[in-house]
């Protein structure tokens, strides 16, 4: 893709990020993409395509169409401190965020990065997506 000031990345999904070479798709097999577009600092809905050579000298074109926003999304606190608890005991946190977006922006997936298997998220007091309106302190799930 080609946008003034972005920077695309493409993952085969199930091939280990970073490899070389080429991903071959056998017949009757399907692939998955993951496309991470840094965008440039600005307002706007882009457009693009993704091109994809086949050993048939077939090139494949995958329309790809996303709106960017100028804004941040900050977790409040910045850090959650655990007491201690007595082993196999359980405490949950809440994790709260604040949007610095002009719009509404909707959560679609919590992650811990780096990836922990240690601490997971629940969703037992917002059941369906929570939603960061602008400047407001939101709970977003709790964290265990």
């Amino acid at each position: 893709m080609s946008v003034e000031g972005a920077e695309d990345r493409i993952q085969i999904i199930g091939k280990k990020q970073g490899a070389k070479g080429p991903f071959y798709v056998e017949p009757d097999m399907v692939a998955l993409f993951r496309v991470n577009i840094t965008s440039p600092k600005k307002l706007g809905t882009f457009t693009g395509e993704l091109e994809i050579h086949t050993s048939f000298d077939r090139v494949l074109r995958v329309p790809v169409y996303y709106k960017t926003a100028v804004g941040s999304v900050k977790i409040i606190p910045e850090r959650n401190v655990f007491s201690p608890t007595f082993p196999y005991g359980q405490q949950k946190l809440p994790l709260r965020a604040r949007s610095y977006y002009p719009q509404i922006l909707d959560i679609r997936e919590v992650q811990s990065d780096p990836p922990d298997e240690r601490f997971y998220f629940i969703t037992e007091r917002t059941p369906t997506i929570p939603h960061l309106k602008p400047q407001a302190l939101t709970e977003v799930c709790m964290y265990v």
